[in-house]
């Protein structure tokens, strides 16, 4: 989840042709849960050209190119999108 200005973003594995999820104004969804994953963190990201603000996991929050990295292809950052805490969160 990403904030910038006044939008709030979720970004979703929406597209199986796709190996990395897309960034979708969360004004097209309808949340049925508004619980928060125990495991995800905040990060303030002033300075990110991208949000301002991020809710996610650990690694993602913590490294501004996590996202560049994962739509570039990187193994790494994709094993952990895949790794079944992100899934299926302890809420």
């Amino acid at each position: 989840m990403a904030f910038r200005r006044t939008v709030v973003r979720f970004c979703v594995f929406a597209d199986d042709a796709l190996p990395y999820p897309l960034f979708y104004d969360a004004e097209l969804f309808v949340v049925v849960d508004n619980r928060i994953p125990s495991h995800w963190h905040f990060a303030h990201t002033p300075t990110h050209k991208d949000h301002q603000a991020i809710m996610s996991i650990e690694e993602w929050v913590s490294d501004p190119f996590f996202y560049d990295r994962l739509t570039d292809g990187s193994s790494r950052e994709r094993m952990l999108l895949e790794n079944p805490r992100f899934d299926a969160p302890d809420l």
